[in-house]
């Protein structure tokens, strides 16, 4: 059937020429189109193909490693397992400091009130530490009945502390700021970074020391939960294994931030303890904290710089918030101090056969001893003698316990931990004495502070005191 082309739509010729406009249009932008989608795949595959080879080089890891970081793998393969994780711990403890933020009790409390619940939680601490000596001692006699008596008491007495452990920890908090703030150690009046702390059973600390000097070549936190097996066996390990002196020991605090300070029934020994470990908080906004670790030295200079400070805020802490307390030590040292002289003015009159008796019952001087003993080891070492030392060092550990010191090690890595603090008997380093004459020499803790914040070396010290 003819169909008369008549009867089709018309179309004008202008209509018609926009439509092959459009036509041509359209076919363009679907080839952009293509192209841009060919792109796109070819880029999603070479994107996917780099992911993959990057992944399976992560999984593969390293061919090869130095030596230094062999040795750390291998050291902290030992304590697999016992980790510390701080991140986690710091996260648990400012979650339970803000609820404070809100609703402090403790703020409206008087000075008498704070004090005494201090008072009352320190207390209960030692009655605690009492407790447990006595369980360890039923257990040790097979008297599960008389233990698990003993433990019911203990856990009455955790669940009064777990329910005043925050407001006790506020109301140092507020003492220690306190006394930062006499000092003038401010910014805008407060103490800064704040005075934050809770009471924890902080990580114990590895330390690695060569066997040929006394030097901290690895440390890490680990679980406080670690057993002493476990110590022991990993102590053992690195020393047959690596050739190394390893030293795992607890530590009194940390300074994370809040700060980690442990439980005990010394008081004095709290307030300065969170003083120094605020200290260590407050010097990481300077070069002195910033380099902590960069030098063996100016570790020393930055554990020294804490004493310091710490020692000084707690002790002040304590005679005026403890008035009583402080009072009653005083006494106590002064008593001693008599006894001593008395003893020392007894010898001049006995007889030559008694005189012996008298110098071996003399008062075993800890510090006296432990300075002694680093210096003879640091010569062995530095005459190469390595077993020598060594086998000096395990001498004078037996006569420590002895005399009522129970070492447990007594090593490289041992002086190595405790060489670090300044002050300590442990250490063979001046930048102690120099820093406490240099204190000696500024009129105020504050001013002692802000200067050695700046510390970047030990020439330093010399060098202001010089300028002075």
């Amino acid at each position: 059937m003819n169909v008369d082309q008549t009867d089709k739509p018309h179309t004008p010729w202008l209509l018609r020429k926009q439509t092959d406009t459009e036509r041509t249009t359209l076919r363009d932008s679907s080839k952009k189109r293509s192209r841009h989608r060919q792109i796109g795949r070819a880029m999603r595959r070479h994107s996917f193909r780099l992911f993959t080879l990057t992944l399976a080089l992560l999984l593969m890891g390293r061919n090869s490693y130095t030596p230094t970081e062999m040795a750390r793998q291998a050291i902290h393969k030992t304590v697999d397992g016992w980790e510390f994780d701080l991140l986690r711990w710091e996260i648990d403890s400012s979650r339970s400091k803000a609820t404070l933020l809100v609703d402090d009790p403790t703020m409206s409390m008087s000075v008498d009130e704070s004090s005494q619940l201090v008072r009352t939680y320190i207390n209960r601490t030692g009655t605690i530490a009492d407790l447990k000596n006595e369980q360890t001692k039923w257990a040790a006699d097979g008297d599960a009945e008389e233990a698990n008596k003993v433990q019911k008491e203990i856990n009455a007495l955790y669940a009064l502390q777990q329910k005043e452990r925050l407001f006790v920890e506020s109301i140092i908090q507020q003492q220690i700021g306190s006394e930062l703030a006499q000092e003038g150690i401010t910014v805008l009046g407060k103490p800064f970074p704040p005075v934050l702390f809770s009471f924890t059973n902080p990580p114990k600390k590895m330390v690695v020391s060569p066997r040929d000097r006394v030097e901290v070549i690895h440390a890490e936190m680990i679980a406080a939960e670690i057993d002493l097996e476990s110590i022991e066996q990993s102590e053992r390990t690195v020393l047959e294994e690596q050739d190394l002196s390893m030293y795992i020991t607890n530590i009194g605090g940390l300074g994370a931030f809040p700060t980690l300070v442990i439980e005990t029934k010394n008081l004095e020994w709290i307030l300065s303890t969170v003083a120094h470990e605020w200290t260590h908080n407050y010097l990481t906004l300077y070069p002195l904290g910033i380099n902590y670790a960069t030098s063996a030295e100016l570790t020393i200079i930055n554990e020294t710089v804490a004493e310091i400070v710490g020692n000084e805020i707690g002790e002040r802490a304590f005679a005026r918030y403890y008035t009583d307390l402080a009072d009653e030590r005083s006494n106590e040292e002064e008593t001693a101090v008599e006894t001593e002289t008395a003893s020392e003015d007894e010898q001049e009159s006995v007889s030559t056969d008694d005189e012996a008796d008298k110098i071996e019952e003399k008062r075993f001087d800890f510090r006296m001893e432990m300075r002694e003993t680093r210096l003879a080891v640091d010569d062995y070492l530095t005459k190469g003698q390595i077993q020598e030392a060594e086998y000096y060092m395990e001498l004078r550990r037996m006569d420590f316990v002895e005399n009522g010191y129970p070492l447990r090690v007594l090593n490289q890595a041992y002086f190595a931990f405790h060489g670090s603090y300044g002050t300590s008997a442990a250490s063979s380093s001046m930048i102690g004495p120099a820093l406490a004459e240099l204190r000696d020499q500024q009129p105020d803790l504050a001013t002692f502070l802000r200067e050695v914040r700046w510390f970047t070396s030990e020439e330093d010290i010399t060098s202001l005191d010089n300028a002075d």
